[in-house]
C-alpha cells in the first residue's frame, strides 16, 4: 500500500513529512511521482507534472479531474497538476559506476546545502535517499554533468522487490538542480516530465546522472537519468527549475 493516501471516492493525496524537500514542503519529485501514480503510473509512459506552489506536508489535498489533467488542491488553490506527457529527448549520457562513486566526494552539498533535510539529497537525512551528485566530465554535448550512486533498500519499497514509483521519481529530482549552479542560484522544481521504464530493484547499485541546460530568466532547464551499472536506462526526466528568493524558503 502506498504511503500517498489515495481513495477512489475522495481522490485525495497526502505527502508524509518524511518526504519533504524544503523543511516545510513536499519533495518535488516524490510528490510528482504520487500524482503520476494517480494518472495511471504506467511504466514506459511519460507524465508531465507542474508544481504551482510548495506542496504542504501531512495535509490531505483534494484531487480533481479537469479534462485530461489531474489537479491536487489546497484551500481551493492548485498545488500540483499533471497529464500524460510527450516523448522525452535523449537522456544524460551514462557515467561508469566507479566515476559516479568518486563524484560523490565532490558533491557541493557537503559544504553548502540550502535544504539539508531533503528526502532525496539532504546530508542531514539518514533515512533519505542520500543521492549526492557531484561534478564529472562534461556530457558529449558540452553540458555540465553530475553523477551519484544509489542502492535502493527496503525502506523505499512496498513489495520488498523494487523501489516505489514515487521514490523513483524522487531519485530523478535533485540531481538536476545540482547540475545547475545551485551554489550561486537557488532553485526549486517547477516542472518535471519523467518516464520510468523499469522500477529499480532493491539492493542493486545504480548510477544517477544529471545534466544542465539553458537558462531563460528565472527558469533553468535540466535533465536526469537512472542507469544500472552496465548502462541500462531505467528512467529519465526533463525538468524546469525556478530561481527563488532564499528568504522565502528560510535559507
Amino acid at each position: 500500500m502506498s504511503e500517498i493516501q489515495s481513495d477512489a471516492a475522495t481522490r485525495s493525496l497526502l505527502v508524509p513529512h518524511r518526504y519533504c524537500g524544503p523543511p516545510a514542503s513536499g519533495n518535488g519529485g516524490y510528490t510528482s511521482g504520487a500524482l503520476a501514480r494517480l494518472l495511471g503510473g504506467q511504466l514506459g509512459t511519460p507524465y508531465t507534472i507542474t508544481l504551482r506552489q510548495p506542496p504542504p506536508l501531512e495535509t490531505e489535498m483534494a484531487v480533481i479531474e479537469d479534462g485530461e489533467e489531474l489537479i491536487a488542491t489546497h484551500n481551493d488553490k492548485p498545488v500540483i497538476q499533471g497529464h500524460l506527457g510527450e516523448p522525452l529527448g535523449p537522456p544524460p549520457s551514462f557515467v561508469p559506476f566507479k566515476d559516479a562513486e568518486e563524484a560523490q566526494d565532490r558533491y557541493p552539498g557537503h559544504h553548502f546545502h540550502p535544504f539539508a533535510t531533503c528526502f532525496t539529497c539532504g546530508t542531514d537525512r539518514p533515512d533519505g535517499l542520500r543521492i549526492f551528485a557531484g561534478p564529472v566530465d562534461s556530457d558529449p554535448s558540452g553540458a555540465r554533468r553530475v553523477a551519484a550512486t544509489w542502492i535502493p533498500n527496503e525502506t523505499v519499497s512496498t513489495d520488498g522487490v523494487t523501489a516505489t514509483l514515487e521514490t523513483t521519481w524522487a531519485a530523478l529530482d535533485c540531481p538536476g538542480a545540482w547540475a545547475t549552479d545551485m551554489e550561486e542560484r537557488l532553485v526549486v522544481l517547477g516542472r518535471i516530465s519523467a518516464r520510468i521504464d523499469s522500477l529499480p530493484p532493491l539492493g542493486v547499485p545504480l548510477v544517477i546522472v544529471g545534466r544542465d541546460g539553458p537558462t531563460e530568466g528565472r527558469k533553468t532547464y535540466a535533465s536526469t537519468a537512472i542507469y544500472t551499472p552496465t548502462g541500462e536506462l531505467l528512467g529519465q526526466a526533463e525538468q524546469v527549475w525556478i530561481a527563488i528568493n532564499p528568504q522565502d524558503f528560510g535559507v
